[in-house]
């Protein structure tokens, strides 16, 4: 793991710090270590919540590499006895991906003409079956992890394997993975293909709960270095922590964050804010609050596209002349 020193995406160092706990599963599986104490921050500025340690590439390939594999299941299961099968399979579900993908389909019914949406991208969709069955004639997968895509869809290797210009990219629960977010999606908007007219779809979970103030004392922080030294507590208290976040959608006094597989946490005023930071303007930004997995208060969903090239820079040039005529 590295650590950020700075919000990874508007860059401020005024934020709030909250130690918290990493759990056997991801010491053990990903870290390969026995370090169990992290830090979780929100951001003065933006209000991103973070952990200021981020995965390394070798940690995120042992995290993401079969992911939710029988290799993963048994490791985490080994560790978090209440993480079931069905758990486990549960976000790759009938139910889960086809209500998923009528979400997603009305979403972009009501905001974009589905016409014109010929060419469009999965990035990071495992294996393509998000997609909307109405949404697109060509339809590709941008994947890190390489698995066959389902029937109907093309694996690709970049943006630019497509040879031409790219109606709609999904990004649809990535980013709170992410370590270095701000740059993954700079890197996409400045690919092959993602030109003036391409339109991007980001969707993250709002996972905003409230943190008790007790978790900010200097009390609490003695007391997580001695509780954490025993597997089990951590094990014990970790469950219970769930199961708060669970049922009231609150980290209580006698509860722990722990670092995951999400280390990013938006609300709508930190998503704008990566967007603009990547050269995107919003075309619409919604909130729908339907429970899932992942957390008691939905989804953030964000449509933008690249920003006018010369219309910035015709305004950063009436700008100038302003402030020389001033």
């Amino acid at each position: 793991m590295y650590v950020v020193n700075k919000c990874p995406i508007c860059d401020s160092a005024e934020y709030l710090t909250i130690p918290a706990m990493i759990p056997d599963f991801i010491q053990k599986y990903v870290l390969k270590s026995k370090q169990h104490i992290c830090e979780f921050c929100i951001c003065n500025h933006c209000q991103l919540r973070f952990f200021k340690n981020r995965y390394n590439d070798k940690e995120l390939e042992r995290l993401y590499s079969n992911y939710r594999g029988e290799a993963y299941f048994q490791a985490r299961r080994r560790y978090e006895p209440w993480y079931t099968k069905k758990l486990n399979d549960s976000n790759l579900s009938s139910e889960v991906i086809e209500r998923r993908k009528h979400l997603l389909e009305e979403y972009l019914r009501t905001h974009t003409d589905l016409s014109q949406l010929n060419i469009v991208v999965d990035f990071g969709g495992d294996r393509g079956q998000f997609i909307p069955k109405s949404v697109g004639t060509q339809k590709y997968l941008l994947d890190v992890s390489q698995v066959s895509p389902v029937e109907g869809v093309t694996s690709i290797a970049e943006l630019s394997d497509i040879g031409s210009s790219v109606d709609l990219i999904i990004c649809a629960h990535v980013l709170e993975h992410i370590p270095d977010m701000y740059q993954m999606l700079c890197d996409l908007v400045g690919s092959d293909g993602f030109t003036d007219r391409t339109l991007l779809y980001i969707e993250v979970p709002a996972e905003q709960w409230e943190i008790s103030n007790f978790l900010k004392t200097t009390f609490y922080e003695k007391n997580l270095k001695t509780l954490t030294s025993w597997s089990v507590t951590r094990i014990v208290w970790d469950f219970f922590s769930i199961v708060a976040r669970a049922m009231f959608n609150k980290v209580m006094f006698f509860n722990v964050i722990k670092i995951h597989e999400h280390i990013n946490f938006y609300n709508e005023k930190s998503l704008i804010e990566l967007a603009a930071k990547c050269n995107l303007d919003v075309i619409h930004l919604g909130h729908d609050h339907s429970k899932n997995i992942s957390t008691q208060d939905g989804n953030i969903r964000l449509l933008a596209k690249k920003k006018n090239t010369m219309q910035t820079t015709s305004d950063n040039e009436s700008s100038a002349g302003k402030t020389k005529a001033e």
